[in-house]
């Protein structure tokens, strides 16, 4: 009960307190808090690259109240088509009602100075998230009416919906007539930085930026691989070039020096990447060569011979071939070769065959013919001529 008529209680200052009392008792001092007076502001939610979300609101008021706790944020996420956003803060009658809105929905409380908060929720396409943010005290109890929603506003008196849907698709927007070409700079200031002429060696790359077109690529990156690429993820790589922003169908240009650290080298090979990125950031990370305009083939070749042909030496005059005879001179060079020697040697040895053979061959065609006209004769004293031919 309240204290008795001829009881008394004031407060002195903000350290002191009087109290009057005429009987025993327990007594107990409460105090009144008040309302405490902040506001997150407009909630805003910002897109970001493979479907997150990034929140931001504007705290103001009594921040410093030590009475103050932060703030709760509420999620709630949904398909587009079901489009139920949390409602707007005063169109709501009573707490209980709140309390059934945002259910199992608290995801997270932050600190009083706190103005954004990345949610660690990725959406899958087609998938949208509202939000609620309301101040909390030190015994984490909301004031809901001292809160703000996103995905929702007020036009003419009527609530309409703003959901913000997750993105994570990346663009496939192609760049035309991507080319290359690759100059040595026979530069002695290039040669002196490393003494080395193969880091002189520069890459021009040009291409034309596409058109403008609906979620297509608004900015691009540059990669530079030494593999072909066969379904590579570039996630993990360091693009050379990043953000890189154009004006629609002019020319693009890149340009790489070899006498930079980890330039283009001699004798090896590259596949220069062309990553679209979207307005949202996302970014085409997987692909293949060959099947996109986005890719080109450098290989650097050796060019320093084309600046130094005076430093290659003339060939000798052929020489004299023997007796002046050309004929001679050739039949000698291809004695020298293993195929015309064992091509030579076997014609050698069928040639000796033929001149020992082929008479012996005659004379016994010779005796044979003999033979054959004795018998045609009657003669039949012909055994033994046909023994010795037999033998």
């Amino acid at each position: 009960q309240q204290l008795a008529e001829e009881e008394e209680f004031s407060i002195m200052d903000n350290e002191t307190a009087f109290a009057s009392l005429i009987s025993t008792g327990a007594y107990l001092l409460a105090g009144d808090l008040g309302t405490i007076e902040v506001d997150p502001g407009a909630v805003e939610v910002e897109l970001l690259p493979d479907g997150q979300l990034l929140v931001k609101w504007e705290p103001s008021g009594d921040l410093d109240n030590i009475y103050f706790g932060g703030w709760r944020i509420y999620r709630n996420s949904m398909p587009a088509s079901t489009n139920m956003p949390f409602p707007i803060v005063d169109s709501v009658e009573s707490e209980f009602t709140w309390e059934l809105l945002v259910a199992q929905t608290s995801t997270t409380e932050v600190g009083p100075y706190e103005d954004q908060w990345l949610d660690p929720q990725f959406l899958d396409v087609g998938m949208c998230s509202t939000y609620f943010i309301a101040p909390i005290d030190r015994q984490s109890i909301p004031d809901y009416y001292r809160g703000n929603v996103s995905g929702i506003t007020e036009t003419g008196g009527f609530p309409q919906s703003s959901l913000i849907c997750g993105d994570a698709v990346a663009p496939e927007t192609e760049v035309g007539n991507l080319m290359h070409s690759v100059t040595f700079t026979n530069d002695t200031e290039c040669w002196s930085w490393y003494f080395d002429w193969s880091r002189c060696y520069v890459v021009n790359l040009t291409w034309t930026w596409p058109g403008i077109e609906d979620n297509g690529a608004v900015a691009y990156n540059l990669y530079r691989l030494e593999n072909m690429p066969e379904n590579t993820d570039l996630r993990l790589l360091t693009p050379i070039a990043d953000n890189m922003t154009f004006t629609a169908e002019e020319e693009g240009y890149f340009e790489e020096n070899g006498w930079l650290p980890d330039g283009p080298q001699l004798y090896r090979t590259y596949y220069y990447v062309l990553a679209p990125i979207d307005e949202v950031g996302n970014v085409m990370i997987v692909h293949t060569f060959g099947t996109t305009d986005n890719i080109e083939k450098v290989t650097i070749d050796d060019q320093y011979w084309v600046y130094r042909e005076y430093l290659i030496p003339e060939p000798p005059p052929p020489e004299e071939p023997p007796y002046g005879v050309e004929y001679l001179g050739t039949f000698e060079t291809y004695l020298e070769d293993e195929v015309f020697q064992v091509a030579g040697l076997t014609f050698l040895i069928l040639l000796c065959l033929n001149f020992v053979g082929l008479p012996l061959l005659r004379r016994r065609v010779k005796k044979y013919k003999r033979v054959v006209e004795r018998r045609a004769g009657g003669d039949s004293d012909d055994a033994g001529d046909f023994s010795d031919f037999f033998d």
